[in-house]
């Protein structure tokens, strides 16, 4: 019995010393060290096991504010404290010092938004498109409805000064919905993402909220004291959002399209009949002369309420059928023609679709005259007059141009084409008739507040503002400039 006793105390005494000794069993994990930074100075260091996550904390700073965490010494990037640690860690204190921020930001941009269609870019900024600054903080904050594909940022004027664009989003991702609502044109966070804008992917109602801190911004190191204004940029400005809900007001909107290229059109938007696909239902055509080697894409122009607006949507290589893709190469999405001649154009817009017929063709040779009532003659006492001629150009060769015109103010004028060599007009609906086309101001791309159309029916250049111009049409884009001399 006493034996039996001993043994089992024994086993016991066994087990309790086994268990101490597990207890206190080194602990092998792989740990890190993570360390949060003022500038160079440690705050800091705190070990963590490998695969675990970090705990914040809000550290203080006599006169300053602290603002957020950051991934980079340069404050581009917050940082996340669901990331499991996983090597040797640095993390980034981002204090600012309180200034009271009395500018007010806009909302710029353009798409089938109400606001942004009025924007157009920021070429009007109205009552409607300011931010609402929060009484005693540097808060603001707007309400609107955007759809898909509107493009937009925050900025002071119609220079688009203090831009705050996509890189000062907090996050572009919706956890409601399970994806992005918003992309940029850049990465997150570097200097071209801040300036960057913001494109909607789910349409909605939403709210914004732009916190600044003015004390801190700075300029980009690629400006000019003339336009530095333009490059102001800023470490821990924010923008943060909520989706309230779908759109409160269903927007009807036209859109047309206008092709874009290197030569075409300079690279410049250039709304012209020369350049816009014509279109019936849901199609949308153009046939237009284009040369070898040219590189070009399709824009886009809303019409919303009356309201002509730039629109967002680009078409590009991706659109074209599978046939029509042989006729080009691809640079990027843009379309490259292999060879001169006339392309038409036919997109659905239910399709997203393009299809394209090409048939070899040169520039027909052609003599280009003014016309009009601006002189002491009337309408065809110009034409086939040498004094009245317009000239190639000695830089250009597509153009052709006339200068130090004497222009009368209510006068009118256009540009008339005819066969090169013509001495007469010749006969309607013959083949004696030399008229090829008669350009008015909807050619025209830089009428500014010296002229206008004669009224809504007739499209004639009706000169505003009496004085001598210089007058130049070129003969591949049909775009006509009259410009203003001191002659």
């Amino acid at each position: 019995m006493k034996k039996t006793n001993c043994l089992r105390l024994g086993v016991l005494l066994f087990s309790s010393i086994a268990l101490l000794a597990s207890c206190g069993a080194k602990d092998n994990s792989k740990k890190y060290t993570v360390t949060f930074y003022d500038g160079e100075t440690v705050l800091k260091e705190e070990k963590v096991k490998e695969n675990e996550k970090v705990a914040r904390f809000e550290p203080t700073k006599e006169n300053y504010d602290f603002v957020n965490w950051y991934a980079t010494p340069s404050y581009n990037h917050l940082f996340d404290f669901d990331t499991e640690i996983k090597k040797d860690t640095s993390i980034y204190a981002g204090f600012s010092q309180f200034k009271e921020d009395t500018r007010e930001f806009n909302i710029v941009g353009s798409g089938r938004s109400p606001l942004l269609s009025v924007s157009n870019w920021g070429k009007v900024i109205q009552d409607e498109h300011k931010l609402q600054k929060t009484a005693g903080k540097n808060e603001y904050k707007i309400t609107l409805d955007l759809y898909e594909d509107d493009a937009f940022q925050f900025a002071l004027n119609t220079s688009w000064y203090h831009q705050r664009g996509v890189g000062y989003f907090t996050t572009t991702y919706s956890n409601e919905l399970k994806k992005d609502v918003f992309e940029g044109g850049g990465g997150l966070g570097d200097a071209s993402a801040k300036r960057s804008n913001a494109i909607v992917k789910v349409a909605g109602n939403y709210t914004f909220t732009l916190v600044t801190h003015p004390n801190e911004d700075y300029y980009d190191g690629n400006y000019t004291e003339e336009n530095k204004e333009c490059f102001n940029l800023n470490p821990f400005d924010s923008i943060s959002w909520v989706r309230n809900g779908d759109v409160q007001v269903v927007q009807e909107v036209m859109t047309n399209y206008y092709i874009k290229g290197a030569g075409i059109t300079e690279w410049e938007d250039v709304y012209t009949p020369a350049t816009s696909l014509v279109k019936d239902g849901h199609q949308h055509q153009l046939t237009v002369f284009l040369r070898e080697n040219e590189e070009f894409l399709f824009t886009s122009l809303n019409t919303i309420d009356g309201n002509v607006t730039t629109g967002t949507e680009y078409l590009r290589y991706t659109n074209l059928d599978e046939e029509s893709q042989k006729l080009f190469s691809n640079n990027k999405g843009n379309l490259i023609t292999l060879k001169e001649g006339n392309y038409t154009f036919n997109y659905n817009d239910e399709s997203k679709v393009m299809n394209v017929s090409f048939e070899e063709a040169t520039l027909v040779p052609t003599d280009y005259y003014i016309d009009g009532t601006f002189g002491e003659k009337e309408w065809d006492g110009y034409c086939f007059n040498k004094n009245y001629q317009m000239n190639p150009s000695s830089e250009n060769l597509d153009l052709y141009e006339i200068k130090n015109v004497k222009l009368k103010k209510d006068s009118q004028i256009v540009v008339q084409a005819f066969k090169a060599g013509a001495t007469e007009r010749g006969t309607w609906g013959t083949d004696s008739y030399n008229g090829l086309a008669c350009y008015n101001y909807n050619y025209l791309v830089n009428g500014g507040e010296n002229f206008s159309k004669v009224d809504a029916t007739n499209s004639n250049v009706k000169v505003l503002v009496e004085g001598t111009y210089n007058i130049s049409f070129n003969h591949y884009t049909k775009v006509m400039k009259i410009t203003l001399t001191n002659a």
